[in-house]
């Protein structure tokens, strides 16, 4: 019964029901009992993404305990670890994901196909935050395939999402694109609205990696009148790579700003120096740095040029460096021509 009435108030309180959940959350907490205040902690921290005020309420250090002594409620643990390891995510640090994704890792009950499929689900981000795009889609096929057989909607969604995101991440744009609009679909017809966010940000990650600069914006901004604050992040930096004024945005998104600036006002030094300064913000989530050395790759920065730009930097009748048709001049769709000439 606990469980059963944990489950709805973390459902309440993705699906935007805060005040059913935070009320599930207070009765859970005074019945007493380890298994209780795991819940109740759990959609406390469902409701922190949902509307962020204030630290999260269940930091690393205090939320072990609980978590290792979430006996019979180990559900509850473990969702704690993928709220925590999701925040990381969002704010771009994969440093913070992996402790909890060793938290999850250590818990007990995972033969449990819910458990199980909640501590998948956590490895699956932490792995995207690091940039194991390998580990992170097995990990989110694991989530997927377990969340299916325990009927856990949400967690099939961010699954799907990430499996999505792996995709995208590995150049593979059919089938990225493919299994994002999966996402967005299921999260549409379960009426999720947190999961939603995650499936819509990857489906325009992927609008933009295919030249598709003003779908992907049309969802961005969707999605920035929506969503939480703390997606101002992911959001930012998804937004201007599409050419969008982000008014005053978080880093890195900031120094990425800053770049496009400074390329446009054509000063070497200052490129330089703001290409310094935005490898420097980026270089704590592994996403982000993907993104600098595409672009770095583009526009002659580096020698180094990933997959998805070597038809752009090699070949006699190259494709256009999709990823980057939206970001204002030089290489926005104003562009005629990019020289690039090199010895030899």
């Amino acid at each position: 019964v606990e469980r059963e009435r944990g489950w709805q108030g973390y459902l309440d309180a993705i699906g935007g029901a805060s005040d059913r959940a935070h009320a599930l959350a207070v009765e859970l907490r005074r019945g007493g009992g380890r298994g209780g205040e795991a819940w109740a902690v759990a959609i406390e921290a469902a409701l922190w993404q949902a509307l962020p005020e204030g630290p999260f309420p269940a930091p690393h250090d205090a939320a072990r305990p609980l978590v290792r002594d979430a006996g019979a409620e180990a559900l509850a643990g473990a969702i704690v670890c993928l709220e925590g390891a999701r925040g990381a995510f969002l704010v771009g640090r994969g440093d913070e994901a992996a402790p909890w994704a060793a938290l999850a890792a250590q818990l007990p009950g995972q033969e449990d196909q819910a458990v199980a499929a909640t501590c998948a689900l956590v490895a699956a981000f932490h792995a995207s935050a690091v940039g194991d795009w390998p580990a992170a889609e097995t990990r989110a096929r694991e989530a997927d395939s377990l969340s299916r057989s325990a009927r856990l909607a949400p967690f099939v969604v961010e699954s799907t999402a990430l499996i999505a995101f792996a995709r995208l991440a590995a150049d593979d744009l059919t089938e990225g694109i493919s299994a994002a609009r999966r996402a967005v679909r299921m999260a549409r017809t379960e009426e999720l609205a947190l999961p939603s966010y995650l499936a819509g940000l990857v489906l325009a990650r992927g609008r933009r990696g295919a030249g598709h600069f003003h779908l992907a914006s049309r969802i961005l901004e969707s999605l920035a009148r929506v969503a939480p604050r703390g997606w101002a992040t992911w959001l930012s930096w998804e937004r201007t790579l599409t050419g969008v004024l982000v008014e005053s945005p978080p880093e890195p998104a900031a120094a990425l700003a800053a770049f496009i600036r400074a390329l446009e006002s054509e000063d070497r030094e200052a490129i330089l120096e703001a290409a310094g300064a935005l490898r420097r913000e980026a270089r704590d989530f592994a996403p982000y740095q993907q993104d600098v050395e595409a672009l770095a790759a583009v526009l002659g920065f580096d020698e180094s040029v990933p997959p998805g730009q070597w038809s752009f930097c090699y070949e006699v009748a190259p494709a256009a460096p999709c990823g980057f048709e939206g970001l204002p001049r030089p290489l926005g769709p104003q562009v005629v021509a990019i020289v690039d000439v090199r010895p030899g």
